[in-house]
């Protein structure tokens, strides 16, 4: 079963979670910054639940420093918070957040949102033995999710990876900025324009070979090789 952290200090807020997450995953529950992070360091958790305005700190801070950790770069964040500015969402996905949830919220929509980045979260470890995927002189290292240019590696974040895959894995074929966000986010989540935040983030760092992803006037990308 799947191990999953919840940041979060309203109580009743708590039981709550408890009774919809219980069947699907083992929960931990943190009701502060001090104490969530204190449980990283000493568990090895599959997703983390993350509330942002905590009595004893920010969400969003202590996702960057968990970020910061070797077992925290590749953790999947879902935000379930009441800031519901969109420079709070861009904030939260700019962080590298899988999902956004607005408080108040159905819990079965939390549940089935869960249960979403779970099953990709399967996928992606069955995939783990698919070895290399190889355009030219760009080759992403599937299992260790790594991009290499001429056998010199480039610093992505796993979102940048994410994109960068599915791009390459659709080579020529002209995706849709929804597509795209559904298939990096999941069904549901409205990134808005903060995906194109990622993408040209993820091309300056490709440097001269940038040009490999072509965004489509009011369509979205696509990736060639040539």
């Amino acid at each position: 079963m799947y191990k999953l952290l919840i940041v979060e200090d309203s109580l009743d807020i708590q039981d709550l979670l408890t009774i919809a997450l219980k069947p699907i995953a083992d929960l931990h529950i943190s009701g502060s910054i001090h104490s969530a992070f204190e449980a990283f360091k000493k568990n090895k958790f599959d997703l983390i639940l993350m509330d942002v305005m905590l009595e004893d700190g920010n969400g969003f801070e202590l996702t960057q420093q968990l970020r910061m950790l070797p077992e925290g770069k590749n953790v999947p964040v879902i935000f379930l918070t009441s800031k519901n500015d969109i420079a709070d969402k861009e904030a939260g996905f700019l962080l590298g957040a899988e999902d956004y949830i607005v408080k108040p919220c159905d819990l079965r929509e939390v549940r089935l949102r869960i249960e979403n980045r779970l099953k990709k979260l399967t996928l992606e470890k069955r995939s783990q033995t698919a070895g290399d995927l190889v355009k030219n002189h760009l080759r992403l290292v599937i299992p260790l999710q790594k991009v290499f240019i001429k056998d010199e590696e480039i610093q992505v974040t796993p979102l940048q990876f994410k994109i960068l895959f599915y791009l390459m894995s659709h080579e020529s074929e002209v995706v849709p900025r929804d597509q795209l966000i559904s298939e990096i986010w999941g069904k549901g989540v409205h990134v808005s324009r903060s995906i194109d935040t990622h993408v040209n983030s993820l091309r300056r760092k490709l440097g001269t070979y940038s040009s490999c992803i072509q965004a489509v006037y009011g369509t979205g990308y696509v990736f060639k090789a040539d």
